[in-house]
């Protein structure tokens, strides 16, 4: 029976293989009932055997056993665990993301997540150029005007690259791309004309790979041909020469740009493979005084979070314990940037998730056992396990006759199936039950979980046993009854002779006896005879002997159990029980025969009176499948006793046929007006069925009331009449009109 999981641990009692033998020594026959059973499996893989009597209990070793499973823990059997993690780093680990004023800054392993920042519009107050730089990665714009000015406001000043060696080309930038200069003599030219006219106010982003303090300054932006005005970078500081001006005025970069104050970055989900049991959550994170960064992660077992994940589980710091998400497959995390001073931003540089996942399977060979005896066989196996939700445990078994030719793995029905039920419910396939070749049995268990927990086997059980089954001398002997001085007329006799031949050495049950059960067919299947139909005792254990067959007999009130019921060809089965764990019962059908459980039909077509010519008519039936006996009897009586005046009231007569039809004198009593007779008839046949005595009626009506007779003749005109009259009769249910007759003379 398969095994019903549930969200929880179940425990059920623990494995048993029962085999039966014939004896401690081959050959010898001996019925008995043993058990090998195993608690203990921490003395580890062994090629050394065990051995009945001896290891009966106690090993504590094993074949073999695969490298998931894990049995040093002594008690039980259980999956081995891994440790893994999985980190995000890259601009490819981020990018399936998503971002709310966040950005991926970087490439490869120096990739990090940090706050983005605002696109200036193209026509925001005030200005009058807007170069974005923005062009296909690895190009170069030495097209003339392909440096495109992108505001609106005034005339665009598109601009053109002019690259002497080959540096100049667009690459990723802080927005979009950027254009790389080699740092020597890389630059792009825009046209002089009235709107860049001076003072005017630059901002723009610049990344330098090297810069020195003396004599190193980078050139950003300059007017005219000279230094009249000229923006440089100097040690990651910003100068700004000007015509009216000496020396240089330093700008801190704030006055660069500005970042959102807050954003998110939500990992796509990331799928673990299997469900996992997480333990710590660790992240490198960049922060100042002014800026923050939180991290949250939730988990599920759907590809796409729904109401089944977890929730958020939030502000959880670097090496922190995120075990409350144990049992998923994917997960998610969210990080939370902020910061009060816009030109500063937090950055996630990389994340790591650990955790650890129980193996899927494992499978462990028992130690091979020699029951010592060939004619044993395999009576069930049983254990005890603890199933946590999304864990399994099953068992194949196999035998040998000598520890080196071995049947394959088998389960119940073959070799794709597995023995589940930990109570050992299920048949044990009849290879290994058929008491050959079997005196060496293995086991193997074999476990499962879904990642987030392991099963637990605490202990096998294999009953084995060594029996010779009970046997039938002959088929039993079976009639139903028709004598009628047998007091168990109409029941049906079972005649049936039995020996178990070592019934002496039975262990199950060594009362030298075997117990008997019935069953029936009478075409559609076997069905029990069970023991409110049979006489007492008939269920009870019988005496056998080793050589001698001792004969019994039960009796079975098969009109009780199926009445109305007539069977040409019916048929009992007997099956006898030593009581031995396996191979411990035989079975005989008896000879077919006629099961009569039907009453007789006893039916009446017409029965009339002629109180006029003191007659009764009748017309009846008593109809059987078998032999019967027939009777009737007619009565002034109700109750059919003698009415003394008519002879065939005073006892039932045979009737010649199974149906009757004849009119025969009578004498009436309650003349003249509604005389009654009855009419009984009955059947009883060779089995006791019988029909109840059904009776019928006649009466008569009453005689005319109020008779008047009138002579009303004219012989002077030779008229001669009489005139007649009298009371209507009115027709009752059991006494019907049906004409009147006028006689004279």
């Amino acid at each position: 029976m398969k095994k019903y999981k549930k969200f929880f641990s179940k425990v059920f009692a623990g494995v048993t293989i029962v085999c039966l033998l014939l004896g401690g020594n081959v050959g010898v026959a001996e019925a008995a009932t043993f058990t090998f059973n195993q608690t203990d499996w921490s003395g580890g893989a062994s090629v050394n055997t065990a051995i009945h009597p001896t290891n009966q209990t106690g090993w504590n070793k094993f074949s073999s056993a695969s490298s998931t499973v894990k049995t040093s823990t002594a008690g039980e059997i259980s999956l081995n665990s891994t440790t893994a993690s999985i980190t995000k780093t890259t601009d490819t680990d981020f990018s399936g993301g998503t971002f709310a004023n966040t950005t991926v800054s970087g490439t490869g392993t120096a990739a990090k997540i940090r706050l983005a920042h605002s696109e200036l519009a193209a026509n925001a107050t005030s200005l009058v150029g807007l170069w974005r730089m923005n062009g296909t990665v690895g190009t170069s714009p030495t097209t003339s005007g392909s440096v495109t000015d992108s505001q609106t406001n005034v005339a665009a000043n598109h601009g053109t690259g002019y690259n002497s060696g080959s540096g100049l080309a667009y690459q990723p930038g802080e927005l979009n791309q950027a254009l790389q200069f080699d740092g020597t003599n890389d630059y792009v030219y825009m046209s002089s004309y009235t709107a860049l006219a001076y003072p005017k106010t630059f901002e723009f982003w610049a990344m330098t790979d090297s810069v020195s303090q003396g004599g190193g300054a980078r050139v950003i932006l300059e007017k005219g041909s000279g230094t009249a005005v000229a923006v440089t970078i100097l040690n990651r500081v910003i100068y700004v020469d000007t015509d009216d001006a000496t020396s240089g005025t330093q700008y801190n970069t704030s006055n660069v740009g500005a970042v959102f104050d807050n954003g998110t970055y939500t990992s796509a989900t990331i799928d673990l493979g299997q469900k996992i049991n997480f333990s710590t959550l660790g992240f490198t994170k960049t922060t100042n005084a002014s800026t923050t960064l939180t991290v949250d992660i939730r988990a599920g077992n759907t590809a796409s979070p729904d109401g089944t994940w977890t929730a958020w589980q939030t502000n959880v710091s670097s090496g922190g314990s995120i075990s409350g998400l144990n049992g998923n497959q994917y997960v998610q995390y969210r990080a939370n940037l902020s910061t009060t001073d816009t030109i500063y931003t937090p950055s996630l540089d990389d994340i790591t998730i650990n955790y650890s996942y129980y193996y899927s399977s494992g499978s462990l060979i028992s130690s091979a056992y020699d029951t010592t005896d060939s004619a044993n066989l395999i009576g069930k196996i049983q254990w005890t396990e603890s199933l946590p939700s999304g864990t399994d445990i099953k068992f194949q078994l196999r035998t040998s006759p000598d520890n080196s030719t071995w049947t394959n793995w088998l389960g119940p029905i073959g070799t794709s199936d597995y023995y589940t039920d930990p109570a050992g419910g299920e048949t044990i396939n009849s290879t290994h039950r058929d008491g050959i070749n079997d005196r060496w049995v293995q086991y193997k268990v074999f476990t499962e979980s879904d990642g987030a927990y392991t099963p637990t086997l605490s202990d096998v059980t294999l009953t084995y046993v060594v029996n010779a089954p009970p046997q039938f001398e002959s088929a039993p002997v079976v009639l139903q009854i028709a004598n009628s001085a047998d007091p168990n007329w109409g029941k049906v006799q079972i005649q049936y002779s039995v020996r178990d031949p070592d019934t002496t050495s039975g262990t199950n049950r060594p009362g030298n006896d075997v117990i008997p059960s019935f069953e029936y067919n009478i075409g559609s299947g076997w069905q029990a005879i069970t023991a409110g139909y049979l006489n007492s005792g008939a269920l009870d254990a019988k005496i056998v002997e080793e050589s001698n067959y001792t004969t019994y007999t039960a009796y079975w009130d098969a009109k009780a159990q199926i009445p109305e019921s007539y069977i040409a060809s019916a048929q009992i089965r007997v099956t006898i029980d030593d009581g031995e764990a396996a191979n411990n019962t035989a079975q005989a059908a008896g000879n077919t025969f006629v099961l009569d459980t039907k009453n007789p039909v006893v039916s009446v077509s017409s029965f009339t009176i002629d109180s006029s010519a003191d007659t009764v008519s009748y017309n009846f039936s008593v109809t059987d499948d078998s032999n019967i006996t027939r009777e009737y009897r007619i009565s002034n009586n109700s109750d059919l006793s003698n009415d003394t005046l008519n002879a065939s009231s005073t006892q039932w007569n045979a009737m010649p046929s199974s149906s009757v039809t004849a009119t025969s004198a009578w004498n009436f009593t309650g003349s003249p007006s509604f005389e009654t007779v009855y009419l009984g008839a009955r059947g009883t046949d060779i089995y006791g069925n019988a029909a109840t005595s059904t009776t019928a009626s006649s009466t008569a009506p009453s005689q005319p009331q109020n008779f008047m007779i009138y002579d009303i003749s004219n012989p002077n005109n030779n008229d001669f009449k009489e005139f007649m009259s009298w009371q209507i009769y009115t027709s009752t249910t059991t006494a019907q009109f049906s004409n009147y007759k006028l006689y004279r003379s």
